[in-house]
């Protein structure tokens, strides 16, 4: 029973792997798969909590500086409305 649920777990894992890579939301590779929403969220959320390495990876390759540069000053003056 247990590599039943070993081979499952291997299967799911790679699904997740590969949703992961597209550009698709979980809910519609879920459905791309034939399977339901609530199956592909309990998978991973199994997923992240025994891979929780995977989102700190993900975080540092989308967090990145970009840098700006101003060509003119620009100024901006504030008026004061009395009432």
């Amino acid at each position: 029973m247990q590599r039943e649920d070993t081979k499952r777990k291997r299967e799911m894992y790679k699904i997740l792997r590969n949703w992961k890579n597209s550009t698709l939301s979980l809910k519609d590779y879920g459905e791309s798969q034939g399977i339901t929403y609530e199956v592909m969220k309990y998978w991973h959320r199994k997923f992240k909590a025994e891979f929780p390495e995977t989102k700190k990876k993900v975080a540092k390759k989308a967090a990145s500086f970009i840098p700006v540069e101003v060509a003119t000053q620009v100024s901006i003056a504030f008026t004061r409305v009395l009432y």
